[in-house]
């Protein structure tokens, strides 16, 4: 009997041994997986400093990734950004969506991605929103359309990462295809002459800003838009009309930059702002720069040529007294709006025959592009 009993002392104790060592041991691999009311993160108390942990960044985004928006005439599509919070290393934007082409980024639609290394958009996107992808400090590689004809201010301001393209004064913007197709920024603000190369299409915001010594410059006509303030504080690009040029009519109210083949490629701005009453627009011109007209109060009325093809943003801002503005009714007219977040950035124009004061007030901040 007390065999027996001493027996079962020693089969408890070495039971209870047994089990403290594999109490200790599953503690040791990771205990809080078997006993989560010991786990420290469903304490109510803690619940405030309980550091959640994101998942891993994307490889790739795509159309699965992505989130679209319809464009007003519902026949095409935006891209907005993101589906989520999480960033993305690689973006592929698809040149279709829902069977009808990809157009355009918005707004703001990567801005601070600081995950985000390189995008890939297709041929089909045509303009690229404001601050779309300010901030994204990692952004080395993007594949640009080769058919951007907008881009809104601040579109890349922060990419520290990008790799630019210097040629002739100036750095630019593209891909392998096409290096030049932005022109970022002039080399320094002490230059005085910049050729610009023969494949840019856009001279982004601020481009030459205070380039003060800047007195000769040459743009191909493959340019399709002049950013805001890219000729600001240029003071010598514009020397005073010589009354004996016979466009002395065209430039006593207007400055022009353009190439040797067309010097009125650009009207830049209205040289008497506060007093010009009417100016007519040299039949050569295919922009008009954003704020041309900024202020020109008194400007009644004015002449657009058939040759124009660009109106900058923001051209006739703070124009009281006009009244109209007569454009070609037989050209289509594409509008971006650069202060719309969503979906307001395209809208399609045919009947603009009268450019009226109403439509002047509506319509002051958008650029027009004609196609």
């Amino acid at each position: 009997m007390k065999k027996n009993l001493l027996t079962a002392v020693i089969i408890s104790v070495l039971s209870i041994l047994l089990i403290i060592t594999l109490g200790s041991t599953l503690l040791l691999m990771g205990g809080d997986k078997f006993w989560p009311e010991f786990n420290s993160s469903t304490d109510t108390e803690g619940a405030e400093d309980e550091e959640i942990t994101l998942p891993p960044p994307m490889e790739l985004a795509d159309e699965r990734h992505l989130s679209f928006i319809l464009t007003k005439d519902d026949k095409a599509y935006t891209v907005v950004g993101l589906f989520s919070d999480t960033g993305a290393i690689n973006i592929v934007i698809p040149e279709t969506y829902n069977g009808l082409p990809v157009i355009g980024i918005e707004n703001n639609a990567f801005a601070s991605s600081s995950e985000l290394v390189s995008l890939t958009m297709p041929d089909t996107i045509k303009y690229i929103g404001q601050a779309a992808f300010e901030g994204c400090t990692n952004l080395e590689n993007l594949n640009l359309s080769p058919n951007l004809e907008y881009i809104g201010e601040y579109a890349f301001d922060g990419c520290d990462s990008l790799d630019f393209t210097e040629y002739d004064n100036a750095f630019y913007l593209g891909d392998e295809e096409d290096p030049y197709t932005i022109l970022m920024y002039a080399k320094d603000t002490d230059i005085e002459s910049c050729n610009v190369h023969k494949d840019t299409r856009i001279i982004y915001s601020g481009a030459f800003y205070e380039c003060a010594d800047l007195n000769e410059i040459s743009i191909p006509d493959t340019i399709k838009q002049i950013g805001i303030g890219a000729f600001d504080e240029c003071y010598d690009l514009f020397p005073n009309p010589n009354e004996d040029d016979p466009d002395y009519k065209y430039t006593k109210s207007a400055h022009y930059i353009g190439n040797e083949d067309n010097p009125y490629l650009i009207l830049v701005e209205a040289r008497d702002k506060r007093n010009v009453t009417s100016i007519e627009i040299h039949p050569d011109t295919q922009i008009i720069a954003p704020g041309a007209f900024f202020e020109c109060e008194k400007l009644e009325s004015i002449n657009i040529p058939d040759s124009l093809c660009v109106i900058g943003e923001y051209a006739f801002e703070g124009c009281t007294s006009l009244e109209a503005v007569s454009i070609n009714s037989d050209s289509s007219w594409r509008v971006y709006d650069p202060e719309a977040v969503y979906n307001n950035l395209l809208v399609s124009a045919n009947v603009y025959t009268d450019f009226t004061k109403s439509l002047v007030q509506a319509y002051y901040y958008c650029a027009w592009i004609k196609h």
